[in-house]
């Protein structure tokens, strides 16, 4: 049976209404589908802002960690630095505040208060030893003084999601900084750089006697670096040393000179397993001079020019806008080894424990009861080492606890 065109009409009708009204429901869809995504990839950019901040300010405040309860102290009401905060508390406040964005709806709070900044804490207060968690899920062993926990939140103004009442989500970040302190607490530490190749030994540095070691070199302490004569009474030297090490594959005084000016080959350390370095005997003066002339020849402070007055030039170059200090060459990496007591022959393994910075002043002259001896002398200059290389530490404006080069590991 045939229908006739009026109905054949209204049949068409209806279903394009239908048609319709699948397409409006699908528009709708998609519709809140994309202002959904926009919601969510709002939380996102808002989740890596706050991890950026919480990460600077983990980072900030490790550098001030010291290994003692003394370097905890925080005001937990605020996260804006206060009077009460010790100085690890003021530098991982400072550094929230200085990477929060301007518009506050990109502005971090504590995730405790609805203020800004962040919540700084100290794990694993209130025990005084525990672990924290990585991110892997590894459970790391901290004491009090050695690791720095810090939250953020950023509110997030929602879209779509006030239609079901949810005008606000609050994004979380945290971020936990771990500072590893040699030798009170050896932590894996992996360092690639080209160190100097003069060695320190660890008793310059620590009292081993004392239970845990206490530091003996202060930053902007001088020590000697190399020796110019084997009877000289300073240092722990034998028949044939003069403080010089070879790094893995260094071979005579070429590598050594290379080594000095800079031009050596970059070396992996990983200090979480035994390392050995060996002497390099000979007195090498001649080598060491060159090495330095072409360290610093060009450098701001020249050598040997400005010995005299590099260390003080240097020192009141700080800028308090920046709070850096002038760059200079004569700033290296040294390593610490293991004091093995006695007298070194020859080549001679030494163990290696971790590094220093050191600022190299020069060759000075020192008279020791009636004998006078050459010797190349610097000041001890502490530094914390990240995957974006070592950030040399201010010998009188960060405290002056060490003058060692310690690592900061973010685990979470």
């Amino acid at each position: 049976m045939r229908r006739s065109s009026k109905t054949q009409n209204r049949l068409r009708a209806a279903n394009r209404g239908t048609v319709m009204v699948y397409v409006a429901i699908l528009m709708t869809v998609l519709i809140g589908m994309v202002a959904l995504t926009f919601d969510v990839g709002r939380m996102e950019l808002a989740k890596q802002r706050a991890q950026q901040v919480c990460d600077a300010a983990a980072q900030a405040g490790a550098w001030y960690l010291t290994g003692e309860q003394s370097s905890t102290v925080v005001d937990p009401t605020s996260g804006i630095p206060t009077a009460s905060d010790g100085n690890a508390a003021k530098a991982a406040k400072y550094a929230a505040l200085a990477n929060n964005e301007a518009s506050p709806a990109w502005a971090t709070s504590m995730a405790n208060l609805n203020q800004p900044g962040a919540t700084v804490s100290f794990p694993p207060y209130p025990a005084m030893s525990g672990y924290v968690t990585s991110n892997s899920g590894a459970q790391i062993p901290v004491k009090i003084g050695e690791a720095i926990k810090v939250e953020a939140v950023i509110h997030v103004p929602m879209t779509v999601a006030g239609i079901f009442g949810i005008h606000e989500a609050a994004v979380y970040a945290q971020s936990i900084a771990v500072v590893g302190l040699t030798p009170q607490t050896p932590t894996p530490v992996t360092v690639t750089g080209s160190p100097l190749p003069f060695a320190v030994a660890d008793t310059t540095i620590w009292d081993k006697t004392a239970t845990p070691p206490t530091v003996r070199i202060q930053m902007g302490d001088q020590a000697t670096l190399k020796l110019a004569d084997a009877n000289d009474p300073e240092g722990f030297i034998g028949p044939g040393n003069f403080l010089a090490v070879a790094y893995p594959g260094d071979k005579g005084a070429s590598d050594y000179e290379a080594r000095i000016a800079g031009n050596g080959p970059l070396v992996t350390f990983t200090l979480n397993q035994p390392i050995t370095l060996l002497t390099e005997p000979g007195d090498m003066v001649g080598p060491t001079e060159q090495g330095l002339t072409q360290r610093l020849g060009s450098d701001v402070y020249p050598y040997p020019a400005a010995n005299a007055t590099a260390w003080t030039n240097w020192l009141a170059s700080y800028n308090p806008n920046t709070g850096n200090r002038t760059d200079t060459k004569r700033i290296g990496l040294v390593p610490i080894v293991e004091d093995p007591g006695g007298s070194l022959q020859g080549r001679t393994s030494l163990s290696l424990v971790g590094f220093a910075g050191f600022f190299i002043e020069g060759f000075e002259t020192f008279t020791v009861g009636n004998k006078t001896y050459i010797r190349l002398v610097g000041r001890f200059v502490g530094g914390v080492y990240t995957a974006d290389g070592i950030t040399w530490l201010d010998p009188y404006v960060s405290p002056p606890y060490s003058s060692t080069v310690t690592r900061v590991r973010l685990v979470k």
